[in-house]
């Protein structure tokens, strides 16, 4: 009897064991992919939401290429790339840096020079090539999208919403989804624990799917608010919402769950539906 005993709890604590290796495993696993679980944008996605840090490199390529099929599924070309990024740094003077002249990429120079003429951009030679905003994401978005056309932009917080109503207004007017994708290349929650960061997150996402413009001004937990503030205006003058492809966190991505000081991304696009 006492050696069935045994036995039985023996087998217990196995089975007991088992279980919580399993939930520690599906624990580390990056959390909220919806890569796969989505219904088909009405209209091509013309804006793209994700991270410049790297230990999201593979859902920074995954996003591309769903994006990139989702385009070609709905008979989009993508000739035209405009890229921005927070200006990390506070180089130059300009809230909105352009560059027409960056290593070997090839621009949209009308764009530029619409840009300016309406005083909405400066050229400040030799900032966007130093920014990871911008150089962390590119070659990415050059091998998803050979073909294409890439400017990027960085814009410099803070930014009232009237200067971004303006971005707004002229990205909604001067670039059609048949043919052009923007990309925001942001990151969410910095230096904070997962715990933290997931909840900064989800109140992210919430008003993301409400696009509610006044919390990216007062409220949000990201490096760029500023370009957030600009999308949510630019859907709202395209009537496009926001769908969400991943959402993962630092921590978990370097399966460190413990680190007080981590970096959340989201990843999502804009379209009709």
């Amino acid at each position: 009897m006492r050696s069935t005993l045994i036995v039985v709890v023996a087998i217990l604590a196995i089975l007991i064991g088992g279980f919580f290796a399993i939930s520690g495993i599906k624990k580390s696993q990056p959390q909220n992919d919806n890569f796969q679980n989505q219904s088909l944008p009405t209209s091509p996605p013309s804006v793209l939401i994700i991270p410049h840090h790297l230990a999201a490199e593979e859902y920074i390529k995954t996003s591309l290429k769903k994006v990139a099929d989702l385009r070609a599924e709905k008979g989009a070309t993508t000739k035209h790339i405009i890229l921005f990024g927070p200006n990390h740094f506070f180089r130059g003077h300009a809230k909105v840096i352009a560059e027409k002249k960056i290593l070997q990429l090839r621009q949209d120079d009308k764009l530029i020079d619409a840009l300016l003429k309406q005083n909405l951009a400066e050229l400040e030679p030799g900032i966007i090539q130093q920014d990871h905003a911008i150089t962390a994401p590119l070659p990415f978005i050059q091998k998803q999208f050979p073909q294409a056309k890439i400017t990027p932009l960085l814009m410099r917080e803070p930014m009232k919403q009237e200067e971004t109503q303006l971005l707004a207004n002229f990205f909604a007017s001067q670039t059609k989804p048949q043919d052009t994708l923007l990309i925001a290349s942001i990151d969410f929650s910095h230096y904070k624990p997962k715990v933290t960061a997931d909840i900064n997150d989800t109140q992210t996402m919430i008003a993301l799917e409400k696009r509610d413009i006044d919390f990216f001004q007062k409220k949000v937990d990201a490096d760029s608010p500023h370009i957030l503030m600009m999308l949510m205006q630019y859907a709202y003058l395209k009537n496009e919402f926001f769908t969400m492809l991943a959402h993962t966190n630092s921590a978990t991505l370097l399966g460190n769950p413990n680190e007080q000081s981590t970096t959340s991304h989201i990843m999502g696009y804009l379209s009709e539906r």
